[in-house]
């Protein structure tokens, strides 16, 4: 019996240990140079009726990546793509009106206070389609977001801290972080 308590008491741990981690991201300006092929092929279309273009190096205490940023049609858009240039993910910075209500409920149940203050539609690249088709949907607004990344400064029964949660559309948190910060080594945009 108490093999099996220790059993199930450490599944539960490996459990949250699985969605509770901490977020340590460093960004680094590089040039076009720096990119890889893959990526500098995608420029064009990326860069068309752009403004404020920035590329950067990314690690994140695990993976490095690279990522475009820069405004189009007045909004502030975030690609991600691998160190080998393959599309992961496209982020749009958007206000907390344009979030769902599933998406709210779930940030509520997290803190007894919260400020949210960075808010991302999150758009990933499925596997096998053409970074192109992707890109040329986010863009024109013909494709869903897959989920939402948000930054929160709040408040729990364990004191206050910043949180970064991915959440899906339908309000299920499928990753919570603690944010870790240095002055200024995160351009949040």
């Amino acid at each position: 019996m108490k093999l099996h308590f220790a059993l199930f008491l450490s599944l539960l741990c490996l459990n949250s240990i699985a969605i509770a981690q901490v977020k340590y991201e460093k960004e680094t300006r590089v040039t076009i140079d720096d990119l890889p092929l893959r990526v500098k092929s995608l420029l064009p279309q990326i860069e068309k009726d752009a403004k404020r273009i920035r590329y950067y190096h990314e690690f994140n205490g695990e993976k490095e990546s690279f990522e475009v940023k820069l405004k189009k049609f007045g909004t502030h858009f975030s690609i991600e793509f691998t160190q080998e240039g393959v599309l992961e993910d496209i982020e749009i910075l958007i206000s907390t009106a344009e979030l769902p209500t599933p998406v709210l409920e779930t940030i509520g149940k997290q803190f007894q206070r919260h400020k949210l203050t960075r808010i991302q539609k999150q758009f990933t690249h499925p596997k096998g389609q053409d970074p192109k088709q992707t890109l040329q949907g986010v863009f024109n607004g013909l494709i869903r977001p897959t989920a939402y990344e948000i930054v929160i400064n709040g408040k729990t029964n364990s004191g206050y801290k910043q949180v970064e949660f991915l959440i899906d559309i339908n309000g299920k948190l499928l990753k919570k972080r603690n944010v870790i910060t240095k002055d200024y080594e995160h351009v949040v945009y």
